[in-house]
C-alpha cells in the first residue's frame, strides 16, 4: 500500500503521437512514458498523467515489463489493497453466468490487471502475468 505523499507518479511523453491509453486502452508501454520508476516501486499503485498533467487513472507498476503500467481504475488515488481486490473479485464473479466451467476473472476487463481465474468444476486455475 502506498503512503500518502510517497506515491510514485508516471507521465506520458509529449512526443508520443497517439498514446493508446488516451483512447481507453488499459496499458501503457515503457516507451510512452517520460521516465520509468525504480524497481522498488514494482507492485505499487500509481497514477498516470497525460502530457498536460491530467490524471488518467490508477494502475499497478511493474519495472520489469515493457508494459510497466496497467490501469485498474479511472479514478486517482485508489488503493490497490485487500478491500479493492475483494470488491473487484466479487464484481467480476457477479458478472459471470452461473456454471461450473467458466472464466471468473478476465484481467484488465475486470479491473484486475494480470489476473486470470478459470473455474473447472471444483478446481480454480489462476494465472498471473
Amino acid at each position: 500500500m502506498n503512503q500518502a505523499g510517497n506515491t510514485p507518479k508516471l507521465q506520458l511523453r509529449k512526443d508520443v503521437r497517439r498514446p493508446r491509453v488516451l483512447g481507453g486502452h488499459p496499458w501503457v508501454y515503457a516507451n510512452e512514458l517520460t521516465e520509468t520508476l525504480p524497481e522498488a516501486h514494482s507492485g505499487l499503485a500509481c497514477p498516470l498523467y497525460d502530457a498536460r498533467g491530467n490524471c488518467l487513472g490508477s494502475g499497478v507498476y511493474n519495472a520489469k515489463s515493457q508494459i510497466p503500467w496497467r490501469r485498474f481504475s479511472r479514478a486517482h488515488g485508489i488503493a490497490f489493497d485487500e478491500e479493492y481486490l475483494r470488491q473487484a473479485l466479487t464484481d467480476a464473479i457477479d458478472r459471470r453466468a452461473p456454471g461450473t466451467v467458466r472464466r471468473l476473472v478476465w484481467s484488465d476487463a475486470d479491473y484486475l490487471p494480470g489476473l486470470i481465474v478459470d473455474q473447472f468444476e471444483d478446481v480454480l486455475v489462476v494465472q498471473i502475468v
